[in-house]
């Protein structure tokens, strides 16, 4: 952990999501955001830093948490059969204080600061975790629109990619209105 970070100044929740290798060794993925804000440290907090930590000296302890990703929300881990490490979640940007001034909707935050829920995204892994390519974006919903421009659709997830048998990639992700509405998509 960071030193300047001490113990119960930082939210790390919910769950981590674990991941074990054909050699049986662990790779943990976790949020954790600094208690700032009065004690206020959320579920969509856009300061979250995803880590990945390990067992070291034979599971009596754990590395140093490797920040992977920062101002994105769940993180979701799969280790498919060839080893790849799939990493899913969803993000919420910052926006200017302007857009408390706007109606409520789904998508997005007035408070206690304002944002933009950003678009569930998909990193692949070949070298455990400690590098990504691009994510690509989960879109297509009929009537799900990205907030911004530039921005992608408006979809969460809190859930593993799953392989099957084929080798397909199954996520299923969710809309962020008053009624949530669960999608599956496919690779």
């Amino acid at each position: 952990m960071n030193p300047l970070i001490k113990v119960g100044e930082v939210y790390c929740g919910p769950g981590p999501s674990v991941v074990c290798d054909e050699d049986g060794a662990l790779t943990v993925a976790f949020r954790r955001v600094r208690s700032w804000l009065g004690g206020h440290a959320g579920h969509w907090h856009p300061g979250t830093e995803l880590c990945l930590t390990r067992p070291v000296g034979g599971g009596r302890s754990w590395s140093s948490p490797q920040v992977f990703l920062g101002g994105y929300q769940c993180p979701c881990l799969t280790r498919l059969r060839d080893g790849t490490l799939i990493h899913s979640t969803h993000r919420m940007e910052l926006a200017p204080d302007e857009l408390g001034t706007l109606p409520d909707r789904a998508g997005v935050r007035q408070k206690p600061w304002s944002g933009l829920r950003a678009g569930t995204g998909i990193w692949c892994s070949d070298d455990g975790g400690l590098s990504s390519g691009d994510a690509v974006y989960l879109a297509g919903v009929a009537g799900n629109f990205p907030l911004y421009t530039g921005l992608p659709e408006p979809l969460a997830v809190r859930g593993n990619v799953f392989e099957c048998a084929s080798g397909r990639l199954l996520v299923s992700a969710y809309t962020l209105g008053e009624e949530n509405v669960s999608y599956l998509f496919a690779s």
